[in-house]
Order: structure tokens, then sequence, then C-alpha cells
């Protein structure tokens, strides 16, 4: 049996959950890779996300890691957003835990590898499935795997 209070809860998750959806509709994937905690990563700090070009991003981990544990870093992109100023001020409300939001610093090309350097964790890298240009809108999703 629910209640009122469930079933108006419910109905809130969806409005939240389409309101996601559109906002993040014209994202595409850019790259995805996979490493391993190379020390303890507590969830009560804030972790720190460096990527060639893209500024530096912050995410506060749901889980807390420990040295070694598996993880897989997604890196998405909305070309939507490319060239709008206040991008990381605007869509850092919307982020979850385990979610770092930016945008590129500069042009990234899908010719070479990109560097993801984040605290605790192995220096990872990957191949960029399409070009980015400054101003992107950059997703990183941090997964323990």
């Amino acid at each position: 049996m629910t209640t009122d209070y469930d079933e108006r809860r419910a109905k809130w998750a969806k409005r939240e959950q389409a309101k996601e959806d559109e906002e993040r509709k014209g994202e595409v994937k850019v790259g995805e890779a996979l490493g391993k905690a190379t020390g303890d990563i507590g969830k009560s700090g804030g972790v720190r996300v460096r990527i060639d070009n893209v500024e530096t991003l912050r995410f506060k981990p749901s889980v807390d890691l420990k040295k070694g544990d598996s993880i897989r870093v997604t890196i998405e992109a909305d070309w939507t957003r490319r060239g709008q100023k206040n991008l990381g001020e605007e869509r850092k409300g919307a982020a979850k835990v385990g979610e770092a939001l930016g945008k590129a610093t500069g042009n990234i090309g899908k010719t070479g590898d990109v560097r993801v350097r984040i605290d605790n964790v192995e220096t990872l890298r990957f191949k960029p499935s399409v070009d980015l240009m400054k101003g992107d809108s950059i997703r990183v999703i941090i997964e323990k795997v």
C-alpha cells in the first residue's frame, strides 16, 4: 500500500528524470577508460579530475574507494552548449555524486590520446571518438567496477 507522500515523491522523481534527460539529449560519448585506485579515496573529501584541455573538475565520491579498486571513467560532451559562458556554474548543481561537470579549455582531436588524472587513481588514457572544441560541455562519470 502506497501513501500519498510516496506517490508525490514518485511523480517528482519522474519529472526530475525527464528534465535531466531533456538537458542531456545532446550529449555524445567521447571516451571511456578503466583503471585502478592507487590509494584510498574517502567520500568525505573532494576529488580533482584533470583532463588534457579541460578545466580542473571536482566531485565528491558517494562511496569509499580502497587502493586497488577498479574504476571506470566515462567522458561525455554536449555540443548543444558550445560557447555558453557560465556553463560550469549553471550545471554544477545538477551534478550527481560521482560525476564532474565542466567545459573544454582547448580543442581536443580524435587523432591523439587524452590523459585523465584523478587524485589517487592511476593516470588513464583514452582516444576520443569525436573532435571537441573549446567551450564544449564535458561530463565525467566515475563508477566503481
